[in-house]
């Protein structure tokens, strides 16, 4: 599942045009990472399902735990720490708060681990 909360993030790439064009390509572009991701990581499961959604995260996120009876969540994080992590918030945080199932959060595999000294 993946969540479009704001069709014109640098996520989505830009693409010229008016809102909707936006929305549209942010949906063609979600579309073929969870396709992609299936066909990589999933080729043996025979009982996937690709979710898109649109609007706020956390609200979309409930909305299919209770839909599709849920019963893990994994997430993905950006892992902001300190001012970042104050200011934008952190969804994964606020997913493992509301949600009634348990929840994996995975860290992007290019994001180096601060390590602390011993």
């Amino acid at each position: 599942m993946h969540v479009i909360d704001n069709p014109t993030s640098s996520i989505y790439d830009r693409v010229p045009g008016d809102y909707l064009a936006m929305e549209a390509h942010a949906r063609e572009k979600t579309s073929g990472w969870l396709q992609g991701y299936i066909n990589k990581e999933l080729s043996g499961f025979t009982n996937c399902e690709t979710v898109i959604r649109e609007g706020e995260i956390l609200e979309k996120i409930l909305e299919a735990e209770k839909a599709f009876d849920i019963g893990t969540i994994v997430i993905g994080t950006h892992g902001r720490t300190g001012l970042a992590h104050l200011l934008l918030g952190s969804i994964a945080e606020k997913i493992i708060r509301s949600v009634h199932c348990p929840v994996y959060v995975i860290r992007h595999p290019d994001r180096q681990v601060d390590r602390v000294a011993a």
